[in-house]
């Protein structure tokens, strides 16, 4: 899935093209190859680690200590 259909998708679901803009940061995390494309694999690692994170500090219950699994990609989106 490019960007566009990224966003697309995004918009469909939430009703809304107010968070057009955090969508290309999203697309860039989830985009872990840095090919431009999001496939299922991705966006369900993205999501797995997402959830994992939560689940550890809720059960710790303790505040994060600085370290997250989900980082800022250095992808940079090319428009094709």
């Amino acid at each position: 899935m490019t960007l566009r259909e990224f966003q697309e998708a995004l918009t469909d679901m939430l009703g809304s093209e107010r968070w057009t803009s955090q969508m290309e940061l999203l697309f860039n995390k989830v985009d872990t190859s840095c090919d431009g494309y999001v496939d299922w694999d991705e966006f369900c690692t993205y999501m797995k680690l997402q959830y994992k994170e939560k689940d550890f500090v809720s059960t710790r219950r303790r505040p994060s200590s600085g370290h997250s699994h989900s980082s800022d990609s250095a992808c940079t989106t090319s428009k094709k």
